[in-house]
């Protein structure tokens, strides 16, 4: 920093007349005759520094001081004046506030002093002006300003100033940048210091955009992603010194250009391609300024462009087998265009187009069918055809024919497994390719009738050729089984006599009521939903309703004493309803208990053998027919049982052995104890009648043959509880006798002996059983 000094030259001025309204401007320009060695850098005035004095002068009128205070009211400027302009630059108002004989203020100027204030004279001027307040009226005196020392020294202007670094030189690459360019400000020429500091010059940086300051954009690189196309940026770089003056900035603008769109890749589709495509050009670049991009095309075949080919679809009409087809795009962001990108393909030939028309999946098949379906080729090859079956849902195929191009070919199911997993595929082979097609979904072959079976009520009664039942409103069910293609009606009638019922129904099972009286023949069978119906053989059953008993047995005969060990009785037969199941047997009671099951209409005569000596019976019975009803009982009629004693078995006298050998020893016979018959227990009553048990019922399967009638059992006598054998005591005595271990006599002899014991004991139980009896 310099300081100029200049005493010399100084000159004052005083107030120059009176003003009229009592102010007036007092004016004192300091001419500095030392030159500023201007150069085209700007030099920066730091201080002005200035001894001041002012005094008052009085006339005959005597005032205050504070009367002449020149800038009491008003404040201090400086003006710059090039000789030609003026800048004015106000400072603070350093006047004193009281005036005295010798005052001194200084200022520092914030003013600027460049080449354009340069003055040909090589002086600068400044300007202080005052105003002051006058009161003319009252007092008769002025005031003037006036360069003054008591020894009229000079009063020094003292003026430092500080020359500014020089505008340096600066440049923005890259010279044509674009909007994926960062952009970079280098310094080519330094910015030089006249007062020799240099090496302390700093530089701050700041980017514009079309004349406006980028916010923090304050480095020597703008990055691309702060630019756009078609806008300028200007590089700013101001040098400042150490005095913290700056210099002009240097400057360099560059305007971002439009980024062309990057080479597209290119790929055609289908991929495989085949005469029958259109052919699709797929173009993908990219652009950094996000521009909307358009692409224009050209189709070509082997290397030659196809005329008016240039959208971005190639008709399947334009393409031929074993050619190779290529797109060419160019792409476009709408201000330029970018380098063309290309994609090839070579179209091959097209196998036969095959549509299976039926079966197609879902059919039901049985008997002959044909398969039809429609094949073409895109190329017009001639091809040859093949029909094959799958019954497996395509794991394994059955070749059926090879067949021309007609559309059709026959297939007899008859000769194939029921199933429902079939599926047909016809193929076809241009000599290049094979193609084929299948059924949709699986289809059935089913050529065997339903099988429908009967299920009647339990506790029906079989008479051989019908089921008999003794109420009315017997349900039936008629159920048929059919794989694979399922029921489809069931067809029905009951026959009466005359009478014929349709029951007939969709439904399975086929459920309805059989209500009348007598034998109902039920004619029935079923078809299944393949397309040419299956019908089975038809069936019948016969369900007999007979809810009236049969009569009551008449003529019940029985002796009233029987000797022997059995009872013997008779009775007429009893007769069913005209349309009823028929008898079927009787039912025997004694004393109120079923004693036997007599089967038979015509068996009319029963043995009872299940006697008590000196017991008496009552009996009587019922007739049963083939539906399980039981008649009213029959007359009753009573027999006595009186057995005869039994005679004792002579013992054969004893032989002695014959034959030699063996031994003999004397027996004496002892007297033993008395025999203690043990008490006969009191006879058990007979059971009151049993109701007759129902028959087993059977549940009849009419898909098979119907069932030869059962025999009927043979009655059997119901044994009464046995009366206990009393216990006999044997005493031991001494006899006499000879036996041999090698002669049969002796066993003999026992055995006699035994049975002679067994009859008298069985004599002495019957006479007391008898005796109790009758008592």
């Amino acid at each position: 920093m310099e300081k100029l000094n200049s005493s010399d030259d100084l000159r004052y001025a005083t107030i120059n007349g009176w003003p009229a309204y009592g102010y007036s401007d007092a004016t004192l320009t300091f001419v500095i005759p030392s030159v500023i060695p201007y150069t085209d850098s700007q030099v920066a005035v730091k201080h002005v520094y200035s001894n001041w004095e002012h005094r008052k002068q009085e006339g005959w009128t005597t005032a205050s001081l504070g009367n002449c205070d020149p800038l009491s009211t008003g404040e201090a400027k400086l003006t710059v004046f090039d000789g030609l302009n003026a800048i004015d630059v106000t400072t603070s108002n350093l006047w004193p506030s009281e005036s005295d004989v010798d005052d001194s203020y200084s200022v520092d100027l914030a003013g600027v002093l460049d080449s354009a204030s340069k003055i040909n004279s090589g002086r600068i001027s400044f300007l202080a002006w005052g105003r002051s307040q006058y009161p003319v009226w009252s007092v008769g005196w002025f005031c003037f300003v006036q360069r003054f020392d008591t020894r009229h020294d000079f009063v020094g202007l003292d003026i430092s100033y500080n020359m500014r670094p020089t505008q340096p030189a600066v440049d923005v690459s890259p010279d044509s940048p674009y909007t994926n360019d960062d952009l970079t400000c280098v310094i080519t020429t330094p910015s030089t210091d006249p007062d020799g500091n240099s090496a302390n010059i700093a530089y701050e940086f700041q980017w514009l955009e079309d004349g406006g300051a980028i916010p923090g954009q304050t480095t020597a690189v703008l990055p691309a992603s702060e630019t756009e196309k078609n806008k300028v940026y200007t590089c700013a770089v101001t040098p400042r010194d150490d005095e913290g003056d700056a210099g002009t900035p240097g400057t360099d603008s560059v305007t971002v250009l439009n980024t062309p769109p990057t080479a597209p890749k290119v790929s055609i589709a289908p991929d495989p391609a085949y005469t029958a495509d259109d052919l699709s050009c797929n173009a993908v670049a990219s652009d950094d300024d996000g521009d909307v991009l358009t692409y224009s095309y050209q189709w070509s075949e082997d290397g030659v462009d196809l005329p008016g080919q240039n959208a971005g679809t190639l008709p399947a009409a334009f393409t031929t087998k074993h050619h190779a087809y290529a797109c060419t795009a160019t792409p476009n962001d709408g201000q330029d265009a970018g380098p063309a990108g290309s994609g090839s393909i070579t179209v091959q030939n097209t196998p036969p187009a095959i549509t299976v028309i039926s079966p197609n999946g879902g059919e039901k098949w049985s008997g002959s069918h044909n398969t039809t379906w429609t094949a073409a080729d895109a190329d017009g090859d001639n091809f040859s055809m093949q029909v094959l079956y799958s019954s497996d849902n395509g794991t394994t195929w059955t070749p059926l024919a090879f067949s021309d191009n007609d559309g059709t070919e026959p297939f007899d199911t008859l000769s194939s497994a029921d199933g429902d997993r079939y599926l047909a595929r016809v193929s076809a082979d241009d000599g290049e390719s094979t193609s084929f097609d299948d059924s949709d979904a699986a289809f059935a072959v089913d050529n065997t009738p339903p099988v429908t079976s009967i299920t009647l009520p339990a506790f029906g009664y079989w008479s051989g050729t019908a089921t008999w039942y003794n109420y009315s409103g017997v349900s039936v069910s008629l159920v048929a089984v059919d794989w694979p293609a399922g029921f489809n009606y069931s067809f029905c009638s009951i026959q009466n006599g005359a009478i014929n019922i349709d029951c007939n129904s969709s439904s399975n099972p086929n459920n309805f009521t059989v209500v009348a009286e007598g034998e109902n023949t039920i004619l029935f069978y079923s078809n299944d939903s393949a397309d040419a119906t299956n019908t089975e053989t038809p069936q019948q059953a016969i369900v007999g309703i007979d809810t009236f008993a049969p009569t009551a047995p008449a003529n019940l005969t029985a002796p009233a004493l029987v000797t022997a060990a059995s009872v013997p009785l008779s009775w007429e037969k009893s007769t069913d309803a005209a349309n009823g199941s028929g008898v079927c047997g009787y039912n025997v009671y004694a004393n109120g208990s079923l004693a036997a099951q007599v089967d038979g209409e015509d068996n009319t005569a029963y043995s009872f053998t299940d006697v008590v000596d000196g017991a008496t019976y009552e009996f009587n019975l019922t007739a049963r027919d083939c539906a399980g009803s039981e008649s009213p009982a029959s007359n009753t009629v009573s027999t006595t049982v009186d057995l005869p004693a039994p005679t004792p078995t002579p013992v054969p006298a004893y032989s002695p052995p014959t034959g030699g050998g063996g031994a003999s020893y004397p027996v004496t016979p002892r007297p033993g104890p008395a025999l203690t018959p043990t008490p006969t227990p009191t006879p058990t009553p007979l059971p009151t009648a049993t109701p007759t048990p129902t028959s087993t019922p059977r549940q009849l399967n009419f898909s098979q043959s119907v069932p030869s009638p059962t025999p009927a059992p043979t009655a059997m006598a119901l044994q009464s509880t046995p009366t206990p054998t009393p216990a006999v005591a044997h005493a031991a005595s001494a006899a006499t006798g000879l036996f041999t271990l090698s002669g049969s006599s002796i066993w003999l002899g026992l055995l006699m002996l035994l049975l002679a014991g067994a009859g008298w004991y069985y004599y002495a139980h019957r006479k007391r059983e008898r005796n109790l009896l009758n008592a």
